[in-house]
């Protein structure tokens, strides 16, 4: 593969790309995460069944919302829509909007028909031709770049194709390589010098991305301090593959790049499969900003129920993954730099779900959905898991998190910073380069699985048999034996998230956690945690508890020596005149 800046490629290009200029308006981003059964032939890579009228549909839909990205996933569009965009001046993308559509497989004989019928009319396909000479193949791997710009001063609607360079890896399929003819550039758009820079990996080439010299050199290196925009759009089953994994960390190693991977949906078939050959897309947008503001968390939540889910790579990497069988995202964001703006104009808050469609086969039209169903309740239902607070609707997903965070003891706080609840602080928000996913209420990911049973383990465990079993309940707990129901959220008057246990009447909260198969050393270092939730003086120290599992049929819990008096009032502020 071989970068180049368009701009050297055609000469006398301008672009005025909007998502490519650096200010501190939002862009905004429709993606299509299409799903359905992917098929091939001996001269076709696509979709086994006629889509066109969805990509049409999608295309009108990029046009009305005026979106400044348009994205679709490898192999995805049909011909046939494009036909029908180009032949009609009032479906072009408007000034300044850019839609970089990824098609179903073309021979090269097609390339050049369809530059023959639009070619002319101020329409202009571009193609380099010299990889139709690639190898023994027989089908190209497109992208469209299309987008309004000047070419010698006169105004074109230019169509830019680019081949994929690097086939997928041969250990579950060799078709791919044996049948497709490799491109041979890919280009970097930018409006001048100095605006943000894009680029389009298309699914494997991600396989073969270097950030080495030749890739500097080629870019003039202006990779280090330039903003980028990088689109990896897929027909991946294993979009969680080390490759892919080691793709985006090298890219997010440095600053001002932001990631959108967009995959084929989850539930896509192939035939003759009895199960998903794409189970979970992973479909995710990923910036990095440390500008967020975690303690305003209507946008997270807002996201959460369109469909949108968030976690952090510390210390300032946002990722956010689309709800796998949803198909078409509005998505707004601030851009990767608004360089020479007045800083009290911008503020990299993070990413903001406008709206979600989903097609509608009675209409024919993608149709606008208010609420994304995340399947949680499905996940716990699967597991028999009753708690009535991770059943309550009406409770929010960052609630729950807390909770299962503080009933784990995944509780990481300091004397001077109690902020262990804000979302930047709870342990299972927190992703590492390995890219697992440990949070509770996220349950689109196979990576995670081993976490969220855990979590259910750790309710179970503590609501049906610790609790209701008086022999295991310690003496600084004595009022909540037969006195209490299960563990669930509290946050009345400002009480920072600190209990999870509270006696049938509510007079008297505790804080309670299991932790599994551990040694006693463990488990005071659990206790220690969680006790530091609490002011000094506080007496609500001293109705923390952990259990521990000895063996299989032995709990343990360890607390404060020192068990709480009759006189003492855990709900009176230690600091109080009272």
């Amino acid at each position: 593969m071989v970068f180049k800046f368009i701009d050297t490629v055609i000469q006398n290009l301008t672009l005025n790309l909007e998502v490519l200029t650096k200010d501190s308006n939002l862009y905004s981003t429709l993606l299509y995460q299409h799903r359905g059964t992917f098929a091939s032939s001996a001269t076709t890579f696509g979709n086994e069944n006629d889509c066109t009228n969805k990509f049409n549909s999608f295309l009108a839909l990029a046009k009305s919302e005026n979106v400044s990205l348009a994205l679709t996933p490898e192999y995805s569009c049909p011909w046939n829509s494009i036909d029908w965009l180009l032949s009609d001046e009032t479906r072009l993308p408007n000034e300044g909007k850019l839609w970089a559509i990824c098609c179903e497989s073309i021979t090269p004989n097609e390339v050049n028909a369809l530059k023959d019928k639009f070619n002319g009319n101020n329409i202009e396909i571009f193609v380099d031709k010299t990889p139709f000479t690639n190898g023994n193949g027989v089908l190209l791997d497109p992208m469209c770049y299309i987008f309004r710009c000047q070419v010698n001063g006169v105004k074109k609607l230019l169509v830019l194709m680019q081949f994929k360079t690097q086939h997928m890896g041969v250990w579950t399929s060799p078709e791919e390589q044996q049948k497709y003819i490799w491109g041979n550039d890919i280009y970097v758009l930018r409006n001048s010098e100095n605006s943000i820079y894009m680029f389009t990996n298309i699914c494997s080439e991600a396989i073969e991305f270097r950030i080495n010299d030749a890739f500097q050199s080629q870019v003039q290196n202006r990779w280090d301090h330039n903003p980028y925009i990088i689109l990896n759009p897929q027909m991946n089953p294993q979009p969680s593959h080390d490759a892919f994994k080691n793709f985006r960390k090298s890219i997010l190693d440095y600053d001002l790049k932001d990631i959108i991977s967009l995959n084929w949906g989850g539930g896509t078939m192939f035939p003759g499969m009895a199960d998903a050959l794409i189970p979970y897309s992973k479909s995710s947008f990923i910036i990095k900003s440390d500008q967020v503001e975690y303690t305003n968390e209507t946008r997270f939540v807002n996201n959460h129920k369109k469909g949108l889910y968030y976690l952090l790579r510390k210390p300032n990497i946002q990722v956010n993954y689309l709800h796998p069988k949803t198909d078409v995202f509005l998505i707004r964001s601030q851009k990767p730099s608004a360089a020479g703006v007045n800083n009290a104009l911008v503020r990299r808050s993070g990413l903001e779900v406008s709206k979600v469609f989903e097609w509608d086969t009675t209409t024919s039209n993608f149709n606008e959905i208010e609420v994304v169903e995340d399947n949680f309740v499905a996940f716990l239902n699967s597991l028999h898991c009753t708690n009535a607070v991770c059943h309550n609707l009406d409770i929010n997903f960052i609630d729950k998190e807390r909770l299962i965070n503080l009933s784990s003891g995944q509780v990481k706080a300091k004397k001077e910073d109690r902020r262990w609840h804000n979302i930047d602080k709870l342990e299972s928000f927190l992703q590492e380069t390995d890219e697992v996913v440990k949070r509770f209420t996220y349950v689109h990911d196979d990576t995670g699985l081993d976490h969220r049973t855990g979590y259910v383990e750790v309710m179970d465990v503590l609501n049906s048999q610790i609790l209701p079993d008086g022999a295991l309940i310690p003496e600084n707990l004595a009022s909540f034996i037969g006195n209490c129901t299960e563990v669930m959220f509290f946050n009345n008057d400002g009480e920072n998230y600190k209990y999870n246990l509270s006696t049938i009447d509510g007079n008297r909260k505790a804080t309670v956690a299991y932790i599994g198969r551990k040694d006693e050393a463990q488990a005071k270092r659990t206790l220690e945690q969680l006790q530091r939730i609490f002011e000094n003086g506080d007496q609500s120290k001293k109705l923390v508890v952990v259990w521990y599992k000895v063996n299989a049929n032995t709990f343990a819990p360890v607390c404060d020596p020192v068990p709480p008096k009759v006189t003492d009032d855990t709900s009176v502020d230690p600091n109080s005149i009272f």
